[in-house]
């Protein structure tokens, strides 16, 4: 994929960027110029949820990105906060709302259908000032935007683990809500040991008996449905009788046509059934003006407590939670089962990254092409690919972290890049930050421009590579600062 150019509109004013295809510098004399904001811009531009940057509203701003695929197609994506429109070929439109529909954009764009490679495309393909420079295989791209390194081999070796991953998410939701629920009934159990203190407020009843209203509509409105159904069948059936002029033979072979009046107890049925419909909805208005009546009551309650004291609040509150029934026994048996549960479902996740054929191979590549960058970098490599993924960090300080996380970022443009036969843009602020002296930094650029010299390469820094010099974007405040 390459950036062609991004057009910037806010308000009257607005402003266009132009990219090469090869290598391009965003350029300030000194940091605080607009490169971070540009660069956020960019992946903004393009759906994804980043930040804002300080003093500018990216929801106030309207983008247009120009992008030439890896299918040689030209892309125009047109985005004001939540709105975005993709042009295609013969002026196709398709219009997305993020970010329910934002896999969409990124399946057009990459022309890949699988959601955990287009979803952990960002980590390879961009290091943030903020975050980037700390993340090597999990955590947060920029925003809360995730990667995990993973997802991204899955991702690769073409396995669907979508519904995998959902029951994964559903159960840790829920054990998170549970967990909560195990602290309210923990403080449940301390009232229910005071009980004799605390006496039932009419309140609670009146709760008790809304729900028990709702439950009664709930049963009331099925039997309703049902009658409803029953009565338009019956119509059908009728229209299906005169339509089809059908004869009746009787035993004695006399013959005579079938009429839905000479159908026994069909009229006295009908009737009776229209009735039933009759009362049923008699019923549910009835109870409905109860319900009504109930909330009316406990929504005078909530009134009442807004000019209570926090102690009268606090005195009411363990008023209607001890007439709650619930048990901080039977919430810390359901942890357990939950947690059982999603140990089961990331076993099962564990084994399709790790003992799948295609998803090995695609590990033992991946560390390969690591191998190769870290001892480019001037550091000696890892002897086993389980390297890939680590989670000892606190044992990588300062430039070797620095230079580590970048080896890893290759490697997963390298292994996207022969894998999905998608050629990433390589987007990077800052590269000379933390403790890396200037050495350390032209390695990195060097590597870089030699080993992805097919890749588009968008740098952001207060420093002038030599070999970033193609097309140099100097930038000072403000940034959108053209007139239309």
């Amino acid at each position: 994929m390459i950036i062609k150019n991004l057009k910037l509109r806010e308000g009257i004013f607005s402003r266009c960027f132009t990219f090469l295809t090869t290598n391009n510098l965003i350029y300030s004399v000194e940091n605080s110029q607009g490169k971070t904001t540009l660069l956020r811009f960019l992946l903004y531009a393009l759906g994804y949820p980043v930040p804002s940057t300080k003093g500018i509203d990216f929801a106030n701003c309207e983008t247009e990105i120009e992008l030439i695929t890896d299918y040689n197609e030209k892309i125009k994506i047109f985005r004001h906060n939540y709105d975005l429109e993709v042009r295609l070929k013969k002026q196709e439109i398709k219009s997305f709302v993020l970010p329910n529909d934002f896999d969409k954009v990124l399946m057009i764009i990459f022309k890949n259908k699988n959601v955990e490679l287009i979803e952990n495309i960002l980590g390879a393909m961009f290091i943030d000032q903020d975050k980037g420079w700390t993340l090597l295989n999990k955590g947060y791209v920029i925003g809360h935007y995730s990667f995990d390194v993973r997802g991204l081999v899955r991702g690769l070796a073409g396995i669907n683990a979508q519904d995998l991953n959902w029951d994964i998410r559903k159960l840790e939701n829920n054990i998170q809500r549970y967990k909560k629920l195990y602290d309210v009934a923990k403080y449940h159990d301390e009232i229910q040991e005071k009980a004799g203190s605390i006496s039932t407020s009419g309140y609670t009843e009146e709760n008790m008996e809304l729900n028990s209203l709702k439950v009664e509509k709930e049963r009331l409105t099925h039997d309703l449905k049902r009658v409803v159904r029953i009565i338009h069948d019956n119509k059908e059936f009728k229209k299906y009788v005169e339509d089809m002029s059908l004869t009746v033979q009787s035993p004695n072979g006399e013959e005579f046509p079938l009429k839905i009046e000479n159908v026994k107890w069909y009229d006295d049925s009908f009737e009776f059934m229209k009735n039933k419909k009759n009362d049923l909805v008699n019923h549910i208005k009835d109870i409905n003006n109860k319900i009504n009546s109930r909330e009316k009551n406990i929504k005078d309650s909530d009134k009442q407590l807004e000019l209570m004291s926090v102690e009268d609040m606090i005195t009411d509150f363990d008023k209607k939670l001890a007439n709650i029934s619930i048990s901080q026994e039977t919430v810390k048996d359901q942890l357990v089962i939950l947690n059982r549960e999603k140990r089961k479902k990331k076993n099962q996740l564990h084994n399709l990254t790790h003992y799948s054929e295609k998803a090995n191979s695609i590990i033992i590549s991946m560390f390969n092409d690591y191998r190769k960058y870290i001892e480019a970098l001037g550091i000696n490599s890892e002897k086993t690919k389980d390297f890939v993924f680590t989670k000892d960090l606190k044992s990588l300080t300062g430039a070797q972290l620095h230079k580590i996380v970048f080896a890893f970022r290759l490697m997963y443009i390298k292994a996207v890049e022969r894998e999905a036969d998608i050629n990433l843009p390589i987007i990077i602020d800052s590269p000379r930050s933390s403790e890396l002296d200037e050495m350390n930094s032209k390695l990195m650029m060097n590597l870089l421009t030699q080993e992805f010299s097919d890749h588009q390469i968008i740098v952001a820094s207060i420093y002038k590579y030599d070999n970033l010099l193609s097309n140099v974007i100097v930038l000072s405040k403000p940034i959108i600062n053209e007139k239309d």
